[in-house]
């Protein structure tokens, strides 16, 4: 067995192993812990740090050796640290339109600061639809993170899970980027959009690149499914369509690299004054 392969299959037992990428996540205190297992050889301050947090989450588990661990996890890059991570507490409808509410306050509150830098951009949020990749949704976490954005919305169906594969190829960003799941993405994006967040979809069929069209505004862009794309009835929800040129013999990206693509290009814009781009919507 290969070892992607063997580690999906550790994952889709929930374990989330490797000192940093755990004990990030037990400093966030989001994520419930069910078995937490260490290693007798890790510096005393990290097993303090380890028992109170098994003490916290009243979970299974202690000090073993690295051989148990190793026959835990299935494989030996635990680095003296593994837990069996519970469901991930995303948050609702009523949590994400709470979000928007408050996030769309502040530009009317503050408006001459909104665009001005980093610290006061314009609210972005991602809407994942039918991410199925768990790497492709870490990956995109962790972008999210590094432009700072709302929060990222994830269907209930033919959706990756937030998971310990997620959680590692995010880099720790699970922990800091605020994930909503959802019922029906076309009922929260008409939702977002009645409130006066403009939506965007991300698609090759645009007429218009994404360097194209003025971003600065409130902004909720759809990231569409691996193979498919955006779904049609989400695709009709779009106030703007975003596409990447590809001049290439390929005719996509993978949906993480488009993601970052179209992001940065984005907090490009409003983290600027821009003069050629059109004038903001």
């Amino acid at each position: 067995m290969g070892k992607r392969q063997r580690f999906a299959t550790n994952h889709q037992r929930s374990w989330l192993w490797g000192r940093n990428v755990v004990l990030e996540t037990i400093r966030a205190g989001l994520w419930p812990i069910e078995e937490l297992y260490w290693a007798t050889d890790l510096a005393d301050t990290i097993q303090q740090t380890l028992r109170e947090a098994q003490s916290r989450w009243l979970c299974a588990g202690g000090i073993c050796d690295r051989s148990r661990l190793t026959q835990l996890g299935g494989n030996g890059q635990h680095q003296g640290v593994l837990a069996r991570m519970g469901a991930f507490p995303c948050g609702d409808m009523a949590t994400l339109m709470d979000n928007v509410s408050s996030a769309l306050s502040r530009i009317s509150t503050d408006d001459t600061k909104i665009g001005q830098d980093a610290k006061n951009s314009w609210p972005l949020w991602v809407v994942c639809d039918r991410i199925q990749d768990a790497f492709n949704l870490g990956a995109i976490l962790r972008v999210c993170d590094g432009v700072r954005t709302e929060g990222v919305i994830i269907g209930s169906e033919s959706q990756a899970p937030i998971s310990p594969q997620v959680a590692r190829s995010s880099a720790g960003a699970v922990n800091f980027v605020p994930i909503f799941q959802v019922s029906d993405l076309a009922t929260s994006l008409d939702q977002m959009s009645s409130l006066g967040v403009t939506i965007a979809g991300a698609s090759e069929k645009s007429s218009l690149t994404y360097w194209q069209q003025p971003l600065r505004r409130a902004l909720a862009i759809i990231i569409g499914n691996e193979g498919e794309g955006i779904e049609q009835s989400l695709q009709q929800r779009c106030h703007v369509q975003l596409s990447i040129p590809m001049t290439g013999k390929v005719s996509s990206l993978n949906a993480a690299v488009a993601a970052g693509v179209l992001l940065y290009e984005i907090r490009r814009q409003q983290w600027t004054k821009l003069t050629t781009m059109g004038r903001p919507l």
